[in-house]
């Protein structure tokens, strides 16, 4: 997944924790990807010598049927061609407390008749819940 993982360039503090998430819908497979990172950042408003505290975590959300869910995938370009729905969100927090930008979609709610709930967002965040923010729309599949 390593051209899925394009994020900001940063000192990360060690590999990314990833955590994949199964669940079965009715006759849908959701799949949730979740790479989380660590580390430092330093630009022109960094005001610590040992750089700005760090955090990122891109996710990834297929939904599709679960019949003709792949056994295996070696890149998640196989899970786009195979889900009905295929979302990326990345967030970097990049000072102390919530401050950050964002931007993309997960799925926020699914059901057993295909109704999924979707969060777009992007921008900037400072001092609130990132993943309050933004709009949601509603699809069937």
């Amino acid at each position: 997944m390593s051209g899925y993982t394009d994020h900001g360039s940063f000192r990360p503090d060690g590999s990314p924790e990833g955590e994949i998430r199964l669940q079965e819908i009715g006759n849908w497979l959701s799949i949730v990807v979740v790479f989380r990172w660590d580390g430092t950042t330093m630009d022109q408003t960094t005001d610590r010598l040992s750089g700005d505290p760090y955090s990122g975590v891109v996710r990834y959300d297929w939904i599709g049927p679960k019949a003709s869910a792949p056994k295996e995938v070696s890149t998640a370009d196989e899970l786009d061609a195979w889900a009905g729905v295929s979302l990326k969100y990345a967030r970097e927090n990049t000072d102390v407390g919530i401050w950050g930008v964002h931007s993309g979609s997960w799925i926020e709610d699914f059901k057993e008749d295909g109704t999924v709930t979707i969060r777009d967002v992007k921008g900037s965040y400072q001092d609130e819940d990132p993943q309050s923010l933004g709009e949601t729309r509603t699809m069937k599949l």
